[in-house]
């Protein structure tokens, strides 16, 4: 749950420093560094009451459900900072009600004691018994020796810091708390390796629903219907098809902060800003003038528009393969989908639908940038690995656009998928003799349904040499010289080209790698019966459906260069399309 507070609001509360985290460390540098951005901000010519200057977040969560007592996850540097601030003044303000709030160190005994009297403690040798108290005493030295240099600040920066919200400008903290119940332990070390969720959404959230912000009578009924509208647009977003469609980039905690980042993005043009509260602080800031209800309303709405457009994408079958082909695009080039996702955004808020529709196709066209269809028979394994998995990822849309199923891009962006060899390469990754055995056992049972259907002199060659090896103790160079064999016999010359090649995920591909065409097949037939996504393109190479001879269509054990030719033929005819259209 997050909130933002005054300090004012943080006044009369214990906040413990756990055992886990390191002790105070902040230098001159930081803390003249905080005193200098608050005072720019109380230079700043704006005194509305609803103007403040934000503090990074501190993480917090209830200590033994003491409503006053708090452990702080996060933020120790800064509030402690904030705790001397508001300790220098005590020396200067005459102020019964100024209480401020506490700060202990759990595994530093002395240090509450050490930050109430930092007045004079920081000016003894007690400083030098602890390496935080040092660091304390400094920073605190710091902040005195600011302050009698700017004397002619302390008044004003005193009002700016303690003022309550609502009241006038002034400093206010984003405030996270964790569930009683959450592992502190396990939030710290994920701050601490970066990868604390952003509460943007959060905080977003409670901006809106703000009781300022409507007039009194409709508070309520507002608070409700954004609340309601808002869990819609979530619950919505939480569907990973309509989710992995949209973007491959990083998931949110909350997903609707996708909707907002498009906003931002769109109105600012900015998408380098590295702040990770900068989208909070962009709605805030336009929510800060006297209109609030009308700005309010014209953001609301677009949001919705926004929500509203990506699910009309989602549920139009051509839409959603042609820019979900796009997002995935984004995987493959290593770049980030959400600036695609604004930019499709902006073309189709000024274009008809028909117009958008023509601007999505280009940009595949362009994407794929393939000049001539002459050019896909020449592409390589070795050379050409990412524009190949474009074409035939491409292929597979193109396929998908005339039937009544959907690609899913769920299942391709988090499974990872990659090119597999139909007919197997001469790499061989089997090392353990069990799993050799296992290989000449599935071997020599293909060609034992190759006898039965068609005998011939290099079948049965072959399955005698099997037979008498499958016994022994099979070393490295045995083993190749039998693959070498197993795949000269069902393998064409032509392994690496397009027209060998398919789509699979990493776990099965690592699985069928070293298999030939038909364990291959059977083993697919499997997985889909268990459920697995196998691309339509993929399925039906392996039941051969493009394969256009009456003899390669029955001999359901080799991929054979006709099988081949005839899949290169249907990949051309689909892809040529694109071309066209990018023309």
């Amino acid at each position: 749950m997050s909130d933002i507070k005054s300090i004012n609001d943080l006044f009369g509360l214990n906040f413990i420093i756990p055992s886990y985290q390191r002790g105070y460390r902040w230098d001159e540098i930081q803390v003249r560094d905080l005193l200098e951005d608050i005072w720019n901000f109380c230079e700043k010519e704006d005194d509305k009451k609803d103007s403040f200057y934000c503090l990074q977040p501190i993480i917090i969560k209830k200590y033994e459900q003491d409503e006053k007592k708090y452990k702080l996850v996060d933020g120790q540097q800064r509030l402690t900072t904030i705790y001397m601030i508001l300790s220098h003044f005590k020396l200067y303000m005459d102020d019964s009600r100024y209480e401020s709030f506490k700060i202990e160190y759990e595994t530093r005994k002395d240090s509450k004691d050490f930050l109430e009297n930092i007045q004079e403690k920081y000016k003894t040798n007690e400083k030098e018994s602890n390496i935080d108290f040092y660091y304390m005493s400094k920073a605190y030295e710091y902040i005195e020796k600011w302050f009698s240099e700017n004397n002619n600040r302390r008044q004003e920066f005193f009002r700016i810091l303690t003022s309550q919200n609502n009241i006038a400008k002034n400093v206010r903290i984003i405030w996270h708390e964790i569930e009683y119940n959450e592992d502190e332990r396990e939030v710290f070390s994920r701050i601490n390796s970066g990868k604390i969720p952003l509460t943007n959404a959060e905080l977003i959230k409670a901006l809106f629903l703000n009781s300022n912000n409507f007039k009194k009578e409709e508070v309520d009924l507002r608070q409700i219907e954004i609340s309601k509208e808002w869990d819609e647009m979530e619950y919505a977003l939480q569907n990973n098809e309509f989710w992995r469609f949209l973007t491959s980039d990083e998931d949110y905690p909350a997903r609707i902060e996708l909707l907002f980042k498009t906003y931002y993005n769109k109105a600012c043009n900015n998408l380098t800003d590295k702040d990770p509260c900068i989208i909070y602080r962009f709605f805030a800031d336009k929510l800060k003038g006297d209109n609030k209800l009308k700005v309010l309303d014209e953001i609301w709405l677009e949001v919705k528009k926004i929500f509203l457009t990506f699910k009309y994408w989602y549920e139009n079958h051509k839409l959603y393969h042609l820019i979900g082909y796009l997002n995935v695009l984004n995987v493959l080039e290593n770049k980030e989908s959400e600036k695609s996702l604004v930019s499709l955004y902006k073309e189709s808020s000024k274009k008809s639908k028909e117009d958008f529709m023509l601007f999505i196709e280009e940009q595949i066209s362009k994407r794929v940038n393939v000049k001539n269809i002459s050019e896909i028979k020449e592409m390589s394994y070795e050379d050409n690995k990412n524009e190949i998995k474009k074409i035939l990822l491409l292929f597979n849309i193109a396929t998908y656009l005339e039937s009544d199923i959907r690609f899913s891009f769920d299942k391709f962006i988090s499974e990872k998928w990659s090119l597999e060899h139909i007919n197997p390469q001469s790499r061989f990754t089997i090392k353990s003799k069990d799993e050799k055995k296992q290989w000449i056992k599935e071997i020599i049972d293909i060609l034992k349904l190759l006898q039965d259907d068609n005998s011939n002199e290099q079948t049965t060659s072959l399955l005698k040499k099997l037979i008498n090896n499958i016994n022994e103790n099979i070393d490295d160079k045995k083993f190749a010289d039998i693959t070498n064999d197993v795949f000269e016999y069902f393998s064409p010359e032509d392994k690496h080209s397009i027209a060998n090649l398919t789509l699979l995920s990493l776990d099965t591909n690592s699985k069928l790698s070293n298999h030939i065409f038909a364990i291959k097949r059977n083993k697919l037939k499997e997985d889909e019966k268990n459920g697995k996504f196998i691309p339509l393109c993929t399925k039906n190479v392996f039941m051969k459906y493009y394969s256009e001879k009456f003899d390669d269509i029955k001999n359901i054990y080799f991929w054979t260069s006709s099988d081949q030719d005839s899949y290169l033929k249907a990949i051309e005819e689909r892809i040529n399309v694109f071309i066209k259209n990018g023309e």
